[in-house]
């Protein structure tokens, strides 16, 4: 059992010093922000080949239309409302 113990005890304090550095990394460094170009080269065979038609998708159902008991207004007496 004692040598759980102080496997445990390392094993936190080796965690506990690597958030430490951590915390100091983000206290303390600034990054500097810079411009960046990436460039992304184009396969040639996407380049001398046109694109395919689309494909249409079907149609979704439409929501059916709404019961009017459903839409009336709602009455509040404005209570518990902030000014």
């Amino acid at each position: 059992m004692p040598t759980l113990v102080r496997l445990l005890t390392l094993l936190g304090l080796v965690a506990g010093a690597i958030f430490a550095i951590m915390a100091a990394l983000v206290h303390f460094v600034e990054p500097i922000p810079r411009p960046m170009r990436v460039e992304v080269p184009i396969p040639p065979r996407a380049a001398s080949q046109p694109r395919p038609a689309a494909v249409p998708q079907p149609a979704l159902p439409s929501a059916p239309a709404p019961v009017e008991a459903e839409m009336r207004p709602v009455e509040t007496t404005g209570e518990g409302l902030r000014p």
